[in-house]
């Protein structure tokens, strides 16, 4: 696919200034709590193990969002790039409620997850309907992501995990 105009490289630079702004976040976090309570990684492997892999694979999700701008293979890259976003902005939601359910209580992380799940429908939906987004394609953008948030996050904090 050639691209005839800018459309294609002002994307790629939208999405590499969000991936690296969640990025930040990301590295933020893991400097406040090595600063703060580095024990809290020691003790909860849920935490620890989500916080830490949520860097590189947002950091991977930037290098593969500056392809965009300049492949011929852009569809291949675009989903590449979104699957690594997504896993990488789930892990760190995830790190985010865990935290949230550790330092404060386990019923404001509940209220955390919740939120953040009802807002990706609410988003979902207005996609579809207002972009004529395809139903199958955002189905499994949004399983994908639930999935993660709701093993790996909401769940351990229920303790059923």
């Amino acid at each position: 696919m050639e691209h005839k105009d800018n459309t294609i490289t002002g994307t790629s630079n939208n999405k590499l200034t969000i991936n690296i702004s969640i990025l930040a976040i990301a590295i933020t976090l893991f400097t406040f709590i090595i600063t703060f309570n580095s024990e809290i990684l020691k003790v909860n492997d849920f935490l620890a193990i989500q916080l830490i892999c949520s860097i590189p694979i947002l950091f991977s999700s930037c290098i593969t969002a500056t392809k965009l701008g300049y492949t011929k293979k852009i569809k291949i890259w675009k989903n590449y790039t979104f699957i690594l976003f997504t896993i990488g902005q789930a892990l760190l939601i995830n790190s985010i409620g865990i935290l949230i359910a550790e330092l404060v209580s386990s019923k404001l992380g509940i209220i955390f997850f919740v939120v953040s799940i009802i807002t990706s429908i609410l988003y979902s939906i207005i996609r579809i309907k207002y972009e004529d987004y395809n139903q199958k394609s955002r189905f499994y953008k949004d399983l994908l992501n639930f999935l993660i948030v709701i093993l790996f996050g909401l769940l351990p904090i229920l303790g059923i995990i």
